[in-house]
């Protein structure tokens, strides 16, 4: 297997069992860079028919370590969402093939009347309904997987009702801006999402589309997602699937979407909300988050300190701080700025790292700042994703150390 980031990586195994259509059993064993079989496990996958669909359940055991198991867990489901995707497009080159025959005996279909106006993607997610539509539906959630590979999204507002108003910014990997703007039609909770989208990339042709996103349960914790995208016309859908590459870039997004699920429910993944009452003004608050001296001197849980702060309060700007604790030991993060309404509303990615670089945890934050007459209400919503498996414990402490860093701004206000 070939990987962009880490290069290739070399497996072997032997079939142990072959019994089509129910059962294959075989065993599974990564290879060093010298060739050499490192340990080997035994992987089982059952077939059993679900009314004209396929349930499959993948058993792996033998692992070392906890840390092993669930490596493997993300890529086994990794692998498996592509398979759902695979055997999603042969389906519909199978039913597009019908549509074609169809025509020639001179048929009509309404609907495939309609589809060359339409992109449609499908994707199967094992994850929970309710856990899916939470992905769908949480801004904070949202602005973690949407997006194709590399992009970064940021959720300006979100009014989850028919007419309400959806709006967010896509930050392409080369620095270009997407804004979109998107009314809701129609939403059934668990089940569909309607909007109509106006948006592109900043100083282009627009796109504009209606877009329906699907649930359907096809498994005891499988879920089938699909997208329908109506286009005005068969050229303007073939421009914005030339132009913007909406067609990889949908596959892509759901490859976030099932990562990001996988991500939840193996508890490398944490969001939370913290509120607190200052007293001082907004504009004063939201100076502290920005400018270096201030910054500097609350950040981080109690008895730490900032030798490193510096700030960069541009959207797109960057900002560091290296926080020492107690004992000596240091502890460096930052992150982009993702949108700045002084002094109202920041948004910045928040990404610690390890001592040689690595970033251990992937961060989004969200501040609040509301007018209370001199006084502000502040709302942090926070999430963040485990990159590596050790910083799954550095999320139960989330909530705390925000805690901390929070009563430590307050003792900050109190002083000026």
């Amino acid at each position: 297997m070939h990987s962009a980031e880490s290069g290739d990586h070399r497996l072997e195994g032997t079939y142990r069992e072959v019994v089509p259509p129910e059962r294959l059993v075989f065993t599974h064993c990564w290879l060093g860079v010298d060739g050499k079989a490192g340990h080997e496990t035994l992987v089982t996958m059952l077939f059993r028919d679900f009314g004209g669909k396929t349930k499959l359940t993948l058993r792996q055991r033998g692992f070392r370590s906890i840390e092993s198991r669930d490596g493997h867990r993300l890529g086994w489901a990794g692998t498996l969402d592509r398979l759902a995707a695979y055997a999603t497009s042969v389906r519909q080159k199978d039913a597009s093939g019908i549509e074609r025959s169809n025509r020639g005996t001179g048929q009509t279909d309404k609907e495939s009347a309609g589809s060359d106006r339409e992109i449609v993607i499908a994707r199967v997610v094992n994850a929970s309904r309710d856990m899916v539509w939470q992905a769908l539906t949480n801004p904070q959630q949202l602005a973690i997987w949407w997006g194709p590979h590399g992009f970064a999204t940021t959720v300006h507002e979100m009014d989850l009702r028919p007419g309400g108003i959806w709006q967010l910014t896509m930050h392409g990997p080369d620095g270009a801006e997407y804004p979109n703007r998107c009314v809701f039609l129609e939403i059934v909770p668990f089940e569909r999402l309607v909007y109509r989208l106006d948006g592109g990339r900043r100083g282009e042709r627009r796109a504009q589309f209606e877009s329906t996103w699907t649930l359907e349960q096809v498994g005891e914790h499988a879920n089938r997602l699909t997208i329908c995208m109506v286009f005005e016309s068969a050229a303007e859908r073939d421009r914005v699937a030339r132009d913007y590459g909406a067609v990889e870039g949908g596959k892509q997004t759901l490859e976030r979407l099932g990562t990001h699920l996988v991500a939840v429910e193996s508890g490398m993944y944490r969001s939370i909300v913290i509120t607190r009452i200052y007293d001082a003004p907004p504009k004063v608050v939201f100076r502290a988050w920005i400018d270096p001296a201030p910054l500097a001197s609350w950040w981080g849980p109690k008895g730490f300190t900032n030798p490193v702060c510096e700030t960069d309060p541009r959207v797109g700007g960057h900002w560091r701080i290296v926080m020492r604790g107690p004992d000596g030991t240091e502890y460096p993060c930052g992150g982009v700025y993702r949108e700045i309404a002084e002094p109202h509303r920041l948004t910045f990615t928040n990404c610690p790292s390890s001592a040689d670089g690595k970033v251990v945890l992937n961060g989004l934050t969200t501040v609040v700042f509301e007018d209370m007459g001199g006084r502000t209400k502040l709302t942090l919503m926070t999430c963040a994703t485990a990159m590596v498996d050790y910083a799954a414990a550095f999320l139960k402490g989330m909530e705390a150390g925000w805690s901390q860093s929070l009563d430590r701004l307050a003792m900050r206000m109190a002083q000026r």
